[in-house]
């Protein structure tokens, strides 16, 4: 019994260290997903601002990017590593103001990454992204594609995260 736990507890820390060594940690289980809106009425030419109804001064807020593992092997990469956290309120509410655009209609299907926003352990907001150095935005089945070059800075002061198991 006591070889079966030592060989076991090998394997584990070799696979894990394996998935480091590949960039492939932290591992990432994700059940979240996002709710369509029903009887969003956006015009051709609205202003959006998906983060408007969040209050980041009431609650412990953090949002977070996941990197899809496509994204990370890509070279334009903004963050390098797999999965990143914010709780700088301020830069939240910069993010906030900063992530409003013009409504275009447009959609992006290569937006495999996730950008997540949570209060006290409870999402409140999930969208597909794209992070990196060209392009820097978010796709929802309720607004389409809203990006902005302003966002570029504001994402990369997300921290990494360093954990080895992480639950979305």
């Amino acid at each position: 019994m006591r070889n079966k736990f030592i060989f076991i507890s090998i394997l584990l820390v070799s696979i894990y260290f394996l998935c480091w060594v590949f960039n492939l940690t932290p591992f990432v289980i994700d059940f979240s997903q996002e709710q369509k809106k029903p009887n969003l009425k956006i015009e051709l030419g609205d202003t959006l601002r998906p983060l408007e109804s969040l209050n980041f001064e009431d609650g412990q807020w953090e949002m977070y990017v996941k990197y899809s593992l496509n994204d990370m092997c890509s070279n334009d990469n903004l963050l390098k590593g797999r999965v990143f956290i914010c709780t700088d309120k301020k830069i939240m509410l910069q993010i906030k103001e900063n992530l409003s655009c013009i409504y275009t209609g447009a959609d992006i299907a290569t937006a495999d990454s996730k950008f997540y926003v949570y209060n006290n352990g409870k999402l409140m907001f999930i969208s597909n992204a794209v992070i990196d150095e060209n392009i820097c935005g978010i796709q929802s089945p309720n607004y389409g594609w809203v990006s902005n070059k302003r966002l570029k800075s504001l994402f990369s002061d997300f921290k990494i995260v360093k954990s080895p198991l992480i639950f979305f």
